[in-house]
């Protein structure tokens, strides 16, 4: 092919005002990713870690990277205070596409979800944890401004009941307390007041409000098994043995009261978080709705869903110590009120990018 030839041909690569348009925009993007991308080496190299991310988040606005993007995730991971683990998103199917129990229709129909670049807690929030909060802030939680009215199983009546002299140190009523319990998930909280402990918490850690909150359903179903493609955070093998009469070992379930959190080791998942069936229902972000993952499936792939916008309530993941066969699934979502307090909730916490 002659020289004429080869400039006649980069010429017709051109046709268009359209295609000389986008030539430029490429250009000038890769221009742009280069320097915020040498801004970002700059500052992490001055051990200003913030600010590199926030550099090298800007430079991938402009262009995908491999390098940068691999680097992305590894400043992230240093970026994280300690308590969480880091979960590189995906895509990946949420819910169930089949109905097995009666209230199923609440977990169907399976719908792809995108999930970004989040971390979770590895355990759930301790008695511990919260009384580091009400020290600093002299909080006072949901129950306690009821007047201590909370929900206790009757182990006499086997029914839910409301019990005065409830608070978060005193789960059980006046006469309970939290001695030598300080590594157990925090319970008889209410949703708000999750909300006020991941405020507290973003504040001390020094990170923007709204860094540490609740996770998303969405977050919670891709660290119990989206990652994987497994039905449960440890695999595929059930919590309960086939007849549902007995337990595997994998999870608190079925029993008369939680345990410390990651006393269960056969039940970690691949990530290390622990906890996630079982032990204590976690609040999650997202307030609830019957229908919500149908009109998801309707709207095609869902980035980061929160829930529906309004709503009185909210939705609860995991099971607790108490669940049977049919709570204890990594897919189950169940939905209670805003303020409802009981010896089986409790919440965990997601660090978002």
């Amino acid at each position: 092919m002659h020289t004429g030839d080869i400039e006649q041909k980069k010429l017709e690569l051109f046709t268009t005002k359209e295609d000389i348009q986008k030539f430029v925009m490429r250009a000038a993007n890769l221009v742009k990713f280069r320097e915020f991308y040498e801004k970002a080496q700059e500052h992490y190299k001055n051990e200003k870690l913030n600010w590199a991310l926030t550099a090298l988040e800007k430079a991938l606005s402009f262009a995908e990277n491999e390098m940068a993007r691999e680097l992305l995730v590894k400043w992230r991971k240093e970026s994280l205070p300690e308590g969480f683990v880091f979960l590189e998103g995906d895509k990946f199917s949420m819910g169930q596409s089949n109905k097995v129990f009666s209230d199923d229709y609440r977990q169907y129909p399976a719908h792809p979800v995108i999930v970004s670049d989040f971390a979770i807690g590895i355990y759930e929030v301790t008695n511990d944890d919260f009384a580091e909060f009400i020290k600093a802030t002299n909080y006072e939680t949901t129950v306690e401004s009821k007047g201590g009215v909370g929900f206790v199983w009757d182990e006499e009546t086997q029914k839910w009941q409301s019990v005065e002299g409830v608070a978060w140190n005193s789960p059980k009523g006046k006469r309970s307390n939290i001695r030598r319990k300080g590594k157990h998930p925090v319970v008889q909280i209410s949703w708000k007041d999750a909300e006020e402990y991941c405020v507290w918490r973003s504040a001390k850690e020094g990170v923007p409000e709204g860094t540490i909150r609740l996770v998303t359903e969405a977050q919670w179903e891709y660290a119990a098994r989206g990652k994987y493609g497994t039905k449960f955070p440890w695999g595929d093998e059930p919590p309960f043995t086939a007849d549902g009469k007995q337990t595997t070992g994998f999870a608190v379930v079925d029993a008369e009261w939680h345990e410390p959190v990651g006393s269960i080791k056969k039940g970690v998942s691949p990530d290390g978080v622990y906890d996630l069936i079982g032990n204590v229902w976690e609040w999650c972000y997202d307030r609830s709705s019957d229908v919500y993952y149908k009109a998801c499936k309707d709207s095609g792939v869902i980035t980061d869903p929160e829930g529906p916008p309004v709503g009185i309530l909210r939705s609860v993941r995991g099971g607790g110590y108490d669940s049977d066969i049919e709570s204890a699934r990594a897919t189950k979502r169940f939905f209670v009120k805003e303020d409802q307090c009981a010896t089986n909730i409790g919440f965990r916490l997601a660090f978002n990018f």
